[in-house]
Parts: structure tokens; sequence; C-alpha cells
């Protein structure tokens, strides 16, 4: 009882350090681990926070469990807070902690903790969102995700319904997220370069040198608009930005729109990077190697003007699982690069296409300026209403 008072008092005095204008009545504390009964490391974290807070105010799920229906639900719940927080457990060292503070989920320990680390760690209740104790101390502040960890680490049984929502929600997103792709597809600076590309080394070296520069050009915007949109997902999930990322949206449309209507370049390239693009126009640049990190360029540089629709995209995946996450964003991709592939097709059996395209594109992007413009605009109200 003595170290109950304390630890409460404790908690009391931090609380009110931290929340000037709360009142000073004693906090709830409960606690739930996920570990392994007869494990000496779950064994001594289990003993450690006993001491601390009481053993009535702590739950043990034990995914050793012999009661199969008991253990399928426990495995489900950790399995699903893992993916929700890209994180993996070893087997051999399964601890997982909540701590709640007055009924909301305030701490996520990962690991093993001695009895000192516990209770600095209780020191250190943050205000607002979730803090996760691991390798490195992250701050959860989206308010959704907060919600699915703190009912998975307090009902582990709703794992399943958890899986069967999550099916749902990957449906409903997806189409949502092709639109997207479909939309950001079209993207007249990078067509602009593309095509001058082709036509530099199909009259300097040839047709068959075209397809592997080509296909090197494509494949450095795909690996580097995969890889910026893998961090970015990873931030959009652990920060609530949606109202954010749509404000952005509706700026980028206003753009598009103004720049459709008055026909001004179609490629607003920083002069430092145009230059650097131009200097690997020529016929000695256009090997597989500085393609390809023409493509890794395009893909950033063009990253705060064209990256509307990715965003909206990368805010509805925002709490899927990683392997879900990880699919959708190669499946995006793939149909981000598909008019590229197309321009690559058409110039290695229609020269003339290509060079009449190019000649012609000013007029042309004027037109996907304005339907870009619409379309992004109403992805954003999309997600302000969802």
């Amino acid at each position: 009882m003595v170290r109950i008072k304390t630890l409460s008092l404790v908690l009391a005095i931090a609380l009110i350090a931290t929340h000037p204008n709360i009142t000073t009545t004693q906090p709830i504390v409960k606690v739930y681990i996920f570990g392994i009964k007869g494990c000496e490391l779950c064994d001594k974290l289990y003993n450690n926070v006993v001491d601390i807070v009481g053993s009535e105010n702590v739950v043990f799920y034990d995914i050793s469990t012999v009661n199969i229906s008991r253990r399928r639900e426990i495995v489900g719940a950790l399995s699903l807070i893992q993916q929700l927080l890209s994180i993996s457990l070893s087997p051999d060292r399964t601890l997982l902690t909540g701590i709640f503070i007055d009924h909301k989920l305030k701490v996520i320990i990962i690991d093993y903790k001695n009895k000192e680390e516990c209770k600095s760690i209780f020191k250190r209740i943050p205000r607002e969102g979730i803090l996760v104790v691991g390798d490195r101390d992250i701050l959860i502040t989206n308010k959704s995700l907060e919600r699915t960890l703190a009912r998975l680490f307090t009902n582990p049984e709703i794992s399943i319904k958890t899986t069967v929502e999550g099916e749902k929600m990957r449906y409903n997103i997806f189409p949502m997220v092709l639109i997207c792709a479909a939309i950001d597809s079209v993207n007249p600076c990078t067509f602009a370069i593309f095509t001058g590309l082709l036509l530099t080394t199909l009259y300097s070296i040839g047709r068959k040198k075209m397809i592997t520069t080509g296909i090197s050009f494509v494949l450095g915007i795909y690996l580097s608009y995969f890889l910026i949109g893998l961090n970015l997902v990873q931030v959009l999930a652990i920060y609530s930005l949606k109202y954010i990322v749509a404000c952005l949206a509706m700026i980028m449309s206003a753009y598009l729109l103004y720049v459709g209507m008055r026909g001004d370049s179609p490629c607003p390239l920083p002069n430092p990077i145009r230059s650097i693009l131009t200097r690997m126009f020529y016929p000695g640049m256009t090997s597989i190697v500085s393609t390809f990190l023409m493509g890794t360029v395009i893909a950033i540089s063009l990253l705060p003007c064209t990256s509307g629709p990715y965003l909206i995209a990368l805010t509805l995946l925002g709490n899927l699982s990683l392997i879900d996450t990880l699919m959708i964003l190669m499946i995006y991709n793939f149909v981000f690069i598909i008019p590229l592939l197309a321009i690559l097709a058409t110039a290695v059996s229609l020269r003339k296409v290509v060079e009449t395209l190019k000649l012609r594109r000013i007029k042309y992007v004027r037109i996907l300026n304005i339907i870009e413009a619409v379309l992004l605009t109403s992805l954003a109200l999309y997600v302000l209403l969802h």
C-alpha cells in the first residue's frame, strides 16, 4: 500500500508539472504486459512493475497459454500492435508493455526495462499522445492510432474484429489511392524532360540505347518516389496531419489552375537543377548511371510542387499495416510511371509521334494542369470530409 501511495504521489506531482490546470486527485494507473510466463525477463519485468504499482493494477497476457482461443486473441493483438508501430519483437524476448493513466494509454515500453528504468518512465508521462520507449523514443499523436492501440491493450479479443476492419479499410482506401496515382502520373515537367531525353538519345546513339536509357530514367524516378513515400507515410502515421495535407493540396491545386490558365512553362525547376539536367543531356552523359541519377534528381526536386496527390494517398495509408503499405506503395508508383513507359514504347516504335508531342506539349500541359487542379481539389475535399 505504501508503494502505491508513493507512486500516486510521484505521478500526481509529474502530472501537475505538465498539466497546471488539473486537480490533485490521485491518477488511476493500469499496466498491461504481453509476454511469456516462465520467461526470465518477462517475470522480472512483471515483478518490477508490480513492485511499483501493485499486483491489482497489472494485467499479464501470456502468449503461451494453453487456451487456444485465448492465445489466438492475445497473439493477434500483439501482432497488430507490432504492425501499427512498425516493430518486430524477437521470439525469445517477446515483451510489450502498455501504461494507462486515468484510462488513457500514455506509454508503450518495448522489451525489458529494470526497476529504475521503469520508475524513470513513469515520471515521463506525456501530456498529449503516447510515448513509445524503445531503441529511440517516439511520440504518437495520431488520435485514430491512439484509440486503436488502447483497444488492443485492454481488449485483445478485438484483434480478430480489428483484422476484419483492416480488410474493409484496405478495400475502401485502395480505389482512392489508385485515383491519386493516376492524377500524380500526369506530370508535365517529367514528360517534357523525358521526351527530350529520348529524342536526344535517339539522334545521337540510336534506338537500342534509347531503350536502356529510358528504362534507367524511369527506374530512378520509381525507386526515389517509392523511398520518399515510405519515409513520409511513417511520419503521417505518427502525427495527425490530415488537415495540413488537405490544405497543402488545395494550395497546389490553386497554383496548377493559375499556371494552366496563364499557360506558363510546364517545368518550374530551380535554375541550379535545370543546369545540372542540361549538362546531362549531352550524348556522353546518356549512360545508365547518369540517366538513373537524372530520374532521381527529377523525383526529388519536383516533389514540393507535384506531390499533392502523393501526400493525400500517404495520409490514407497512415493507419494500414507496414506490409499493406508497402504493397500499395509499389502499386501506386507503378501506376505513376505507366505514362513514362507508354512514352518510351511510343518513342521506340513511332519517333514522329514523340517529336510532335514534344512540340505541342505546352498546349497539352495547360489542359492537363487544369484537369489536375480540379481532381486534386476533389481529393482534398474527400480527405477533409472523411
